[in-house]
């Protein structure tokens, strides 16, 4: 009996040994931030509001990510990314658990990267990085993200491909498919991407198209009808929803001056709204070059139909460590044009033309 359990002993500790050698050459790591924060803003609804927020500063979230090296510059790569509210406990999105990212993908640094699953377009990953809101806080975005350069709306059913990096210079295409066996149209979504980083000079552009998406024009304008259609109890209907983003930044010494513009056009079958968005500022690194201490001014012009928005925003982040900051920012908010009332994105609407943001926060990421 002995001299026929050892062979069989020794193939499983054989092929242990090469499984752990196998696992030995894969990364996984859980990652995630949450940052909460107190804010005063001077008009509710008529009313001043003292809360406790989460998520302003960077968005609140749970994430996990693996790379496989298979040799030859080939490795493949997953990632998992859920968004969370931490003052509640509750999910970002109910219905969606890993709503910001859930992918896979295989990587070559010959031939370039290809990714399938849920995610961002363009924007966000190319153009986002360079907007008044990094750092910030994210009342800086234009008014109800529409450009998407905050990651509020992924692509379902995408694929994805990105070249590798030439000279700073990388590019990217994706389509999301709607799956819609009558009409390949249908709920179809695709984005073009390009970026340049020279560790000085980033530069950023991307278009995106979306079939059949929805936006909530009524609770971030105030309007009731667009279009032709009636907004009092439903979100308006696209049947084509377009985005165009280009952003830059310049790193000059311990100043980072950077600007984006962004226009979003809404289609239906009666015709075309758009609303487009400049934003721009500066970004100081006040501890001289140690990155521990930042000071930012920025300020944005944002117009929607016969509306107008103004927007001054200033922030303060002192690091405690690399991964752990505390901060303050105040905003002011002005609108004008027949019945548009002041808001900041994220936040409820004031009364009036004018609105007054402050936060004091703490955010950790590991």
């Amino acid at each position: 009996m002995e001299t026929i359990i050892k062979p069989y002993i020794l193939v499983f500790t054989l092929g242990a040994l090469a499984c752990a050698s196998s696992f030995a050459q894969t990364n996984v790591q859980i990652y995630g931030s949450v940052d909460e924060g107190v804010d005063y803003i001077s008009n509710v609804r008529g009313e001043h509001q003292f809360a406790v927020n989460s998520g302003k500063r960077s968005p609140d979230r749970l994430g996990f990510r693996g790379t496989e090296d298979l040799g030859d510059g080939l490795s493949a790569f997953f990632k998992l990314e859920t968004g969370l509210n931490s003052d509640t406990g509750a999910q970002a999105n109910p219905t969606k658990f890993f709503n910001r990212y859930s992918t896979v993908g295989l990587s070559d640094r010959r031939l370039g990267t290809l990714t399938l699953g849920r995610m961002p377009d363009f924007a966000y990953d190319y153009v986002g990085p360079l907007n008044n809101s990094v750092p910030g806080i994210s009342w800086s975005y234009s008014p109800g993200n529409l450009d998407n350069l905050a990651n509020i709306f992924g692509i379902d059913n995408a694929i994805r491909y990105e070249t590798p990096e030439f000279n700073g210079l990388q590019l990217g295409a994706m389509n999301g498919f709607g799956e819609d066996p009558t009409n390949f149209s249908l709920n179809r979504a695709y984005s073009l991407g390009a970026r340049y980083n020279n560790n000085d000079l980033r530069l950023g552009a991307s278009y995106s198209m979306f079939h059949n998406r929805t936006a909530d024009l009524k609770a971030t304008f105030g309007v009731l009808s667009v279009l032709g259609q009636n907004l009092t109890s439903s979100v308006f209907n696209t049947t084509r929803f377009s985005t165009v983003v280009l952003g830059g930044s310049y790193r000059l010494g311990v100043f980072i001056p950077h600007a984006t513009w962004t226009q979003v056009s809404l289609e239906n079958n009666r015709g075309e709204v758009q609303q487009r968005n400049l934003e721009a500022g500066v970004n100081i690194d006040i501890s001289g070059g140690d990155k521990t201490r930042f000071f930012g001014v920025s300020g944005s012009h944002s117009t929607f139909m016969q509306m107008k928005y103004n927007q001054l925003n200033l922030f303060l982040s002192q690091y405690l460590s690399v991964s752990t900051q505390i901060y303050a920012g105040t905003a002011y908010v002005h609108a004008s044009g027949a019945g548009a009332v002041a808001g900041a994105f994220g936040y409820q609407p004031s009364s009036g033309t004018s609105q007054i943001l402050a936060r004091t926060g703490v955010q950790v990421q590991f």
